[in-house]
């Protein structure tokens, strides 16, 4: 993969420190904020992924510009984006159903979300909330600060497996773990190889909408 110029300031255990300052606000911030405020909450919880992103740069003194690379998006690249999240969703339909199987008390989550996350919204609201913002943010924040820190790693496919299992673990569910962990294994997959965030939001928000098309 492609190093950043300050590459020297980011090293792969400064990822993992950072992936458990998430997991942190996740736990101690952003569930109590769902849990008590619902979609306003979620909409916070985005936002403090980005804020996390953008500040754990400044506090680095990396580039952000290489940190969140964005570059011009071939006509192939864009439509190749869209194939994988639709093709991607009844994978993790199926992943899902195999979890649910093997552990039936966690397919109760599913009910929970779809209350939490379709009844409220009216369709726009729903696909800003539920495509658009974990696109910029969630991506920012996995894709970008945090796969940064992985950028020395000789091996590509290393980081993109710790990618994808620290995405897996960070949504913090049983029932979605292997559907989360292969969505972060093919979106950290893409802006290895193409050095470009642009593509693996587009990919998030195609998949999200994909996902709330079948709902």
């Amino acid at each position: 993969m492609q190093k950043i110029s300050d590459q020297g300031r980011l090293r792969p255990w400064m990822g993992i420190i950072l992936f458990g300052v998430l997991m942190a606000f996740m736990i101690f911030v952003a569930s109590p904020l769902q849990i008590n405020y619902g979609i306003p909450g979620l909409i916070i919880t985005e936002f403090g992924f980005l804020a996390m992103a953008v500040i754990y740069c400044l506090i680095r003194k990396v580039k952000i510009s290489e940190v969140f690379p964005v570059k011009k998006i071939k006509l192939r690249e864009f439509f190749g984006c869209i194939l994988i999240a639709a093709g991607a969703f009844p994978i993790s339909m199926i992943l899902v159903f195999l979890t649910g199987m093997i552990f039936p008390a966690s397919t109760q989550e599913i009910g929970e979300m779809s209350t939490f996350l379709y009844d409220k919204l009216n369709y726009p609201l729903a696909i800003l909330i539920i495509a658009f913002m974990p696109a910029i943010c969630e991506e920012a924040i996995h894709r970008g600060a945090i796969l940064s820190n992985f950028r020395s790693l000789k091996h590509d496919w290393v980081i993109v497996l710790i990618m994808g299992l620290l995405f897996g673990i960070n949504h913090m569910s049983v029932l979605r773990f292997l559907m989360t962990t292969l969505l972060g294994v093919i979106l950290s997959f893409v802006v290895v190889k193409r050095n470009n965030i642009l593509l693996s939001m587009i990919a998030r928000s195609e998949e999200r909408r994909v996902g709330k098309e079948c709902r």
